[in-house]
């Protein structure tokens, strides 16, 4: 499934479709070249994000619920990249470091269910 190619419409859709940011005046090529690598990098990383996922699933026989916010009971086994990480949207992870020693405090906020 990940040797699978994702159509470029797809991937274009994706990115002009769920990128929401106002008009941008470059002037340099540079900057351009930059920023639409910048935000092509993201939508490969969502893609291969997704497309792993939905493989672990695919092998597992498995679905997971909760990622609709109309349905929260409806089951999905091809889940997209966004709601995947809407889901964890509320998870953070705080590290202190002792400065006096090796020790480091780590706090995890509880994860849901899903």
């Amino acid at each position: 499934m990940l040797s699978q190619r994702i159509p470029r419409e797809r991937i274009f859709h994706r990115l002009k479709s769920r990128v929401h940011s106002a008009p941008l005046f470059v002037k340099l090529n540079d900057y351009i070249e930059g920023l639409t690598s910048l935000l092509t990098f993201g939508v490969r990383m969502f893609t291969v994000m997704e497309c792993v996922l939905r493989q672990s699933l695919h092998t597992d026989q498995a679905k997971l619920p909760g990622l609709h916010p109309e349905n929260k009971k409806k089951m999905s086994d091809k889940p997209t990249a966004e709601r995947s990480l809407k889901a964890f949207r509320e998870v953070s992870l705080t590290m202190i470091k002792h400065l006096a020693g090796e020790d480091i405090l780590r706090w995890l906020t509880p994860l849901a269910g899903l």
